[in-house]
């Protein structure tokens, strides 16, 4: 009997069976394939959005750690940068915009910045106060490479002065709530507080480096607590959006049942000569148990697969939107990378397969004998 077990689950998973039978064995699991895809595909996408958000706090802001002095231990892959943060006026021949100016110094963008934000220079030998701008900002006051405009900023006595600035470079805009506003001048152009940017490679920790520069006694805080209203925004939205996934995991689970019905309907004459045989009830029921399981979880890995492979589509879209619409995108990033976080899928899988086998022996458990044919 046990012999007889395995040759009828292998066979009714398919081996040496035509094509009709397995493509009719498949359909009652597309729903499954379908939802499966779309998870994997919500996860990896809104993961790699909010991990952009985060490293954009860093690169746009104010560094992974500002500090108001040069700590004397660092890692040797930190960089650290001199910058003055202020408000200004911009005036252009196309526009006018209110903005934040930071003051920065030679070579600023000569590391990390420089390679994530992909920089359109046009040189600044012998440029008059070359000046830095997002594409999103340059487009509204309607600034090319080499087009010159005014800002006008206020000094330490309070009065206003103006400058005259010519664009340098312009880089994609990444993050238009941030970039949106923002333009980089040199540092004498601004009066202000100077600030120590302490810009760490991306995943690296951060908050250990923060305890051992505090620990030196000098003042210093993360671009957590500098920019803790958007941080703890992003935060929210992924605890958020892992309830939701795991709500509809469950819910897709649940209905693993009716697959479990339509194998058993579809195998009504098979079951009824196995009892005649004398099996048991409860050795048929493990039975259709581990078909229905087997199905679910090849549908379950072939959908979070076609979601991952989706998702590197994902990066295209949504610079295509920007490009056409960038009003949409104001407080989303408008390019990122795509960043696959195994834990999130390996939990939607375990919770989707965890629930399709209570779900599914409930149903077995309820399925009366006279019904398969008993």
């Amino acid at each position: 009997m046990a012999d007889l077990e395995r040759i009828y689950i292998r066979r009714k998973c398919g081996e040496g069976m035509p094509g009709s039978y397995i493509a009719s064995a498949l359909m009652p699991l597309v729903i499954i394939f379908l939802i499966s895809a779309v998870l994997s595909f919500s996860i990896v996408f809104i993961t790699s959005v909010s991990a952009r958000i985060d490293r954009m706090l860093q690169v746009l802001g104010s560094g992974s750690i500002a500090s108001a002095a040069v700590p004397e231990t660092l890692p040797e892959s930190a960089e650290v940068s001199l910058s003055c943060t202020s408000e200004c006026l911009l005036y252009s021949a196309d526009g006018t915009s209110a903005a934040v100016v930071k003051g920065v110094m030679d070579g600023y963008f000569s590391g990390y910045r420089g390679e994530e934000l992909e920089i359109e220079w046009t040189g600044t030998d012998g440029m008059l106060n070359p000046s830095v701008v997002s594409s999103s900002l340059a487009s509204s006051l309607g600034l090319e490479p080499g087009d010159r405009l005014t800002m006008m900023a206020m000094d330490t006595e309070g009065r206003a002065r103006p400058y005259l600035l010519t664009v340098s470079g312009i880089f994609c805009s990444v993050y238009p709530q941030l970039d949106g506003h923002l333009i980089y001048v040199p540092l004498e152009l601004v009066d202000g507080r100077n600030t120590w940017e302490i810009l760490l490679p991306e995943g690296m920790d951060d908050a250990q480096v923060l305890r051992g520069i505090r620990e030196e006694g000098v003042f210093a805080r993360s671009y957590r607590e500098i920019y803790g209203s958007a941080y703890r925004n992003i935060r929210a939205s992924l605890s958020v959006m892992h309830l939701v996934l795991a709500a509809v995991a469950i819910l897709a689970a649940y209905f693993s049942s009716d697959i479990a019905e339509a194998y058993t309907s579809r195998d009504r004459k098979d079951i009824e000569g196995l009892l005649m045989m004398g099996m048991q009830y409860r050795r048929l029921r493990r039975i259709y148990l581990m078909i229905t399981m087997a199905g679910v979880a090849l549908a379950s890995a072939a959908g979070t697969g076609a979601g991952i492979l989706l998702s590197f589509l994902s990066p295209s879209l949504i610079s295509w939107i920007a490009s056409r619409n960038a009003s949409l995108l104001a407080y989303y990033v408008t390019s990122f990378r795509i960043s696959i976080p195994p834990l999130p899928l390996i939990a939607m899988l375990a919770l989707m397969l965890a629930v399709s086998s209570v779900s599914v022996s409930i149903f077995l458990r309820r399925l009366k004998p006279s019904s398969l044919g008993a």
